[in-house]
């Protein structure tokens, strides 16, 4: 038999002590470590969770957000690819640069500028020089002019007060109707498609008093708003088409979706007697989708062939209702309508027919070449335009600079470089 009082007495091995500290270390060790894991866990938890709820916030978020069927919406501006497409004119120069029409526009040019500044003015001024240095009073380059549209403290230098403001779904202008002043948008998404169609990055930033801002914030706002029965649609059409482009669709905040064969339908639907510039824009619209959908197709194929069938029916308006002496008035879809100047506007507004051969022919200069008229078309149009544009080579007036703008871009992009 084993004495148990001896066994009692003998001292324990070292060896076993330290295998006993040891385990009791390692226990203490796991433990630490799985409560440290636990925690940081939990905080990894609340800090995600945190991030998800702010960006279903009002704000949107590249995440989506719920629509009103429960779906998850993909927040399209999010998606949207940084560097825009660029929609250049595709007709072949064919004016010498010494014809008279090229001496005619370098006049032009060299001209002083109206004092008159709103944000209509400035999207046009960069539609005539782009982001390079130009002529006028305030600014010496158009990049000085995306600042002043963009930067709150530079706008409100410029413009006398702030032009934009943040929203709960980003950052939207003003629109001058709201406005005494009239500085804010005559056209609602004319800054965007104005910034689009210059190939400025969804980065670019806006910045506001207290915070920085950027053009997809701009975009967001537009696509959180949007709606198929808004008061202007072409502007809209021209920055989506240009930004949102492969994407097919967008969820607007209230859970509509849309798609850019709705958008097309519209356009192709709508009336040109009671769109701006007698229909000039509904059409350019349409050529930018139409141009942007053959390069990153957006279009379900019927809707294409309708775009396309559309597009032809109105160049074909186009090249009947052209004058002999070269310009269209404001009604030159309308069949029968007298081709002379019975759309002259009273002596305070602007030229109708300078108004429309301006636009219309920019137009022109976007079409494909299989869509293109006959060159005659667009010598005919750049020669009156000249003619015109010599009556006001001294003065321009605030209520004839769009006219004069559009005038000069279309019989400039004629003369080869």
């Amino acid at each position: 038999m084993v004495n148990d009082e001896r066994l009692n007495r003998e001292p324990v091995p070292d060896r076993f002590l330290g295998a006993c500290l040891i385990s009791r270390w390692a226990f203490l060790a796991e433990s630490l470590v799985w409560r440290t894991w636990r925690a940081g866990a939990l905080l990894v938890t609340v800090i995600s969770l945190g991030l998800f709820l702010y960006y279903r916030s009002s704000w949107g978020s590249s995440f989506g957000r719920s629509s009103s069927d429960g779906v998850l919406a993909v927040d399209a501006a999010a998606m949207a690819k940084m560097v825009p497409a660029r929609v250049r004119p595709m007709v072949r120069p064919f004016l010498a640069k010494d014809s008279p029409e090229a001496v005619c526009i370098s006049r032009v040019l060299q001209q002083s500028w109206t004092e008159s500044l709103t944000v209509p003015h400035c999207c046009h001024f960069l539609r005539l020089n782009g982001l390079d240095v130009c002529r006028h009073p305030r600014f010496s380059s158009g990049r000085e002019i995306v600042n002043a549209l963009t930067n709150q403290k530079s706008s409100e230098t410029y413009f006398g007060e702030p032009i934009f403001f943040q929203t709960r779904s980003g950052i939207r202008y003003r629109d001058a109707t709201n406005q005494k002043s009239f500085k804010g948008e005559n056209h609602r998404d004319i800054c965007l498609a104005t910034f689009a169609e210059l190939g400025l990055p969804l980065s670019t930033p806006i910045k506001t008093v207290d915070a920085t801002f950027n053009l997809r914030d701009l975009l967001r706002d537009s696509v959180e708003n949007f709606d198929l029965k808004q008061r202007e649609l072409t502007w809209t059409a021209v920055g989506f088409a240009i930004y949102l482009s492969p994407q097919r669709a967008w969820t607007n905040r209230y859970g509509e979706s849309f798609t850019f064969d709705d958008l097309a339908k519209v356009l192709i639907q709508a009336n040109l007697e009671e769109a701006s510039c007698g229909g000039a824009h509904l059409v350019y619209a349409m050529t930018i989708l139409w141009r942007v959908d053959a390069s990153d197709a957006c279009l379900s194929e019927p809707v294409r062939d309708a775009l396309t069938r559309c597009l032809r029916e109105r160049i074909t308006a186009i090249v009947e209702s052209q004058s002999k002496a070269g310009y269209w008035t404001l009604a030159w879809h309308t069949p029968g309508m007298e081709k002379s100047d019975a759309q002259r506007s009273s002596p305070h507004a602007p030229d109708s027919r300078l108004l429309a051969t301006g636009h219309l022919l920019e137009w022109l200069e976007l079409l494909p070449a299989e869509l293109q008229p006959p060159q005659d078309v667009y010598r005919r149009a750049a020669r009156w335009l000249c003619g015109a544009l010599q009556e006001r080579l001294l003065v321009v007036s605030a209520v004839d600079f769009c006219p004069w703008i559009h005038a000069v871009c279309a019989v400039r992009t004629l003369v080869a470089e």
